[in-house]
This record gives structure tokens, C-alpha cells and sequence, in this order.
């Protein structure tokens, strides 16, 4: 009787090599979105710190904040990555920057529209002499108003019970900071420097 040899490999096998291969694409996936949202928090740190920079050399003299955006758009003080054409655009998260006066003494950098975990990351920065804002929806003209007459208080460690959207902290701690990034707004959470 004559006996047959097979060449190949056996089907667990090659089920085998395609569980690894499954395996290794989910952990590959994973680790992109982990990349990508890490280059997205970078690139947003970088322009509110640009922008911080450009625009204290703008006011060095002067301290004046009226039309800030106008003005630092005009005198080329914000990234074109933050521009859209000759208004302010978006940030790396597809969400709003704003640039503004804050308390007649100093000025704002915002940006709004950012996921929970990349709210969290930036508000816990240490920005040095910048109160840091962090809370749902966008930094806009509402909690600009209520945050002015708090007279900048520091929120407690919880954040404030009668006015939740906001923290106002030199460096908030991760805890706090995720208490401040709840997102529950639609358009996810804001985050905003305060410069003197």
C-alpha cells in the first residue's frame, strides 16, 4: 500500500496564527488611539502655551486686553494651526479656541470641545502663575461673568457646589480635575487658562 505525504499546514493551525494576528491588531488599535490622543493633548498644550507667550510680548506694555483676539490675530500672536482664515478656529480636537479679557486685569486662553480623558490631562498640567479652568461645555460668556465675580477664589477640592462648572486652581490635582471634566454638557468639556 502506498502511502501519501501532505505538504500544508492543519486548519487549528492556521486558526492559531489568526487568533494571534487578532490579538495583536486589537492591542495594535489600542495603542494608536492611545498615540493619537497623546499627540492631540500635545498639540493643544502647545498652542494655549504659544499663544500664552505671544500674546504677554503683545500686552507687555500696554496691559490691555480689549479686542484681544482681534488684536493677536491682526499681529500674527496665534498659531495657524488655531486659526481659521481671520478668526479664531479650532483646536486639535475639532473643539473652539477663545482668546479674551478676563477681570479687566488679565486675559483668557480657551479650549472647548475636549473628550473627559484629554480634559483631564490638560487641567492637571502645571501651567505656572495660570489659574486653570476646567468644566463642562464651552468656555463661553456665561461662566467668563461668573467667574469674574467670584473675585478668582480658588474652588474647594470638590469644586464649588453652587457654581459646578468651574475650578479655579494654580495646579489641580488629577482628582479634581476629573470631578471639574465631567462632560456631561453636550459639546464635552472646556479648558481654560487664566493669564495675569
Amino acid at each position: 500500500m502506498k502511502t501519501e505525504n501532505y505538504n500544508g499546514r492543519s486548519m487549528i493551525e492556521m486558526l492559531g496564527v489568526l487568533a494571534i494576528i487578532g490579538v495583536l491588531s486589537v492591542g495594535g488599535i489600542a495603542g494608536y488611539t492611545k498615540a493619537m490622543m497623546r499627540s492631540k493633548v500635545n498639540s493643544t498644550v502647545e498652542t494655549m502655551l504659544t499663544i500664552a507667550a505671544n500674546v504677554r510680548t503683545l500686552t507687555l506694555r500696554t496691559k490691555n486686553y480689549d479686542n484681544l483676539a482681534k488684536v493677536a490675530i491682526k499681529m500674527k500672536a496665534i498659531p495657524d494651526k488655531a486659526l481659521n482664515g481671520s478668526t479664531l478656529g479650532s483646536n486639535a480636537f475639532g473643539g473652539s479656541v477663545g482668546l479674551g479679557k478676563f477681570y479687566n486685569k488679565s486675559f483668557y486662553i480657551a479650549m472647548n470641545g475636549l473628550p473627559k480623558e484629554a480634559c483631564v490631562e490638560i487641567a492637571s498640567k502645571d501651567f505656572g502663575n495660570a489659574l486653570v479652568y476646567a468644566g463642562n461645555g464651552d468656555f463661553g460668556i456665561n461662566k467668563l461673568s461668573s467667574l469674574e465675580n467670584t473675585n478668582l477664589k480658588f474652588a474647594n477640592p470638590a469644586c464649588s457646589t453652587s457654581a459646578p462648572f468651574y475650578c479655579l486652581k494654580k495646579v489641580m490635582s488629577p482628582s479634581t480635575a476629573t470631578q471639574a471634566c465631567s462632560c456631561t454638557a453636550t459639546g464635552g468639556c472646556s479648558v481654560a487658562l487664566i493669564m495675569f
